[in-house]
């Protein structure tokens, strides 16, 4: 196919018309997915609300050990940074455009992923031998659990005088959770299990972290561990939700245009959120164990494990 633009013809090989939407398009076809469709994506949501407990059980074990501590949040933040933005550029953004049949289309959105990679790497390195950005203040991830706090009190008393900071993690982590059921929910019942899965496993890279920080958070607030285990699953329980309303409704209200949406949202998140973070933290153990490189060494790795997970669920899987 040729296209003329000024005195400059462009040839585009690969040819790649926008395909009719095969997968479902209202809520009565949504009804009439596959069984396999709907109890895998039922597991892959309630297996995200559960790492709300996995989060209180690793917490404190892992705070005993503060410099092995830093250095695995590190590497967890930089994988999630990559899954989500991988399971967007690969999956979502696709599928919202009508391009997931083109020819070559995976392949060539990999090279997406290879250029937000490699031009992490160059500043990494400019960062570590130019102190580029050294000057960036530490932002703590939360999780930092405050010594000798008395709690007292029953559950409604302690959640009644917790923290403000508690409650906006808490109503944030509730719409969070409801966006990630959603992504579970139209994905896995309108498009199929393997792009479910990549978009469950990017989730559960970013929550990980996330429910590791939030518990710290609501500690330090004044709620017990079983406490804090209890408002965190009542947050989490929200992914439920969504995963339902996104399942049945999802594409019934805005077409494929949910699948755009949630791409975006997936990189704002990874790229305008989580990689910030990721910064700040190397700066953190930078100041404090005295390291320069292997920081930056860590969430370089952590990075390339992201989008090798998410590769790995489109193609070999």
């Amino acid at each position: 196919m040729n296209c003329t633009i000024g005195a400059s013809v462009y040839i585009f090989q690969d040819e790649c018309p926008l395909p009719t939407i095969s997968h479902n398009n209202n809520f009565h076809d949504s009804i009439q997915a596959s069984t396999s469709q709907w109890l895998t994506g039922l597991g892959s949501v309630t297996l995200i609300s559960l790492l709300s407990i996995l989060g209180a059980v690793l917490l404190p074990f892992l705070q005993k050990l503060p410099y092995v501590f830093e250095h695995t949040m590190l590497f967890l933040v930089s994988m999630s940074v990559s899954a989500l933005s991988g399971a967007a550029v690969l999956v979502l953004a696709p599928e919202g455009l009508g391009l997931q049949s083109c020819i070559n289309l995976h392949w060539k959105n990999v090279t997406v992923c290879l250029g937000i990679f490699t031009f992490y790497v160059i500043q990494r390195i400019l960062t570590a031998v130019f102190k580029i950005g050294s000057t960036l203040p530490a932002h703590a991830h939360g999780t930092e659990v405050e010594k000798n706090i008395e709690v007292s009190g029953s559950f409604l008393q302690q959640v009644k005088t917790m923290k403000s900071v508690a409650w906006l993690v808490l109503i944030g982590d509730a719409f969070h959770n409801f966006l990630d059921g959603v992504a579970l929910g139209t994905t896995f019942v309108s498009i199929g299990v393997k792009e479910g899965w990549t978009i469950t496993i990017a989730i559960f890279a970013e929550e990980f972290p996330h429910e590791l920080g939030d518990f710290a958070i609501l500690m330090n607030s004044g709620l017990t561990l079983r406490n804090a285990i209890i408002c965190n699953l009542v947050s989490a329980s929200i992914a439920v939700v969504g995963f339902f309303f996104g399942a049945l409704l999802g594409e019934e209200f805005f077409g494929t245009y949910i699948f755009s949406w949630m791409a975006g949202v997936f990189l704002f998140i990874s790229l305008g959120s989580m990689l910030p973070e990721v910064e700040a933290t190397i700066v953190k153990i930078q100041k404090t164990y005295k390291e320069t490189f292997k920081p930056a060494f860590i969430s370089i790795l952590g990075l390339a494990t992201g989008y090798a997970i998410v590769f790995s669920c489109l193609f070999v899987f």
